[in-house]
């Protein structure tokens, strides 16, 4: 227990809010009539778990959990900073629809990074941001950005099963049920990468015209 709170203090509370408590046993207690505070007199043989000072802010999450948490935030960062460049490549080369696909893509990572600061703030925990590493890139044509975009949101659907599978063995249910939405959110980015990919060689490779039209639709994405 920390020094500053006693067992006096602590079971004061619980008389003047009316608080049921397992551990006290209300007839060992002695109350002096019309006072809310407990009388000074024998002591209390008072046993029971470790009680914090209401100043005190606990993590709910291990260690563990937390550092894969601030590297999955940082990853999140960096996925965003490699979308954005995927959007310069694509306006370089003036198709202005695929940049604009990357733009949103690179807009719903830095959402999801907001979302597990939120989290690790509600569970009590410091979020501590490292520095976004550049990814080094090369790309010999369209196919290849594509190709490369899918490879990253397999990276990160690893790190996801990696951050769930942690938690699993460590019993943080709490964790895992806020994990499911990242676990369903990957399977999509997947989909949608490997749906890229798909109507590129569909419709847009070797083909001005199908790619004219392609770039077009994917200028409609709504972020």
């Amino acid at each position: 227990m920390i020094e500053h709170c006693s067992a006096l203090f602590f079971l004061q509370k619980i008389f003047k809010k009316g608080i049921d408590c397992p551990l006290v046993d209300r007839a060992r207690l002695q109350l002096p009539r019309g006072k809310g505070t407990l009388h000074p007199g024998p002591a209390i043989d008072f046993q029971g778990p470790n009680i914090p000072c209401e100043q005190e802010v606990r993590a709910m999450l291990s260690e563990r959990i937390m550092n894969l948490m601030n590297y999955q935030i940082n990853q999140e960062l960096v996925s965003a900073y490699l979308y954005l460049d995927f959007a310069n490549y694509f306006n370089e080369n003036g198709l202005k629809g695929f940049e604009h696909w990357y733009k949103v893509q690179a807009f719903e990572e830095i959402e999801h990074a907001e979302k597990f600061i939120e989290y690790m703030h509600d569970e009590g925990c410091a979020v501590r941001l490292s520095e976004i590493d550049k990814v080094e890139w090369s790309a010999d044509g369209i196919e290849d950005v594509l190709a490369r975009g899918l490879q990253h949101e397999m990276y990160v659907t690893k790190l996801i099963k990696d951050l769930y599978d942690e938690a699993e063995n460590q019993y943080d249910t709490r964790t895992m049920r806020f994990l499911d939405w990242f676990i369903n959110e990957q399977a999509e980015e997947e989909t949608n990468a490997k749906d890229l990919i798909q109507n590129y060689e569909n419709f847009g490779n070797g083909c001005s015209a199908g790619l004219y039209l392609l770039d077009h639709d994917l200028g409609k994405r709504e972020g």
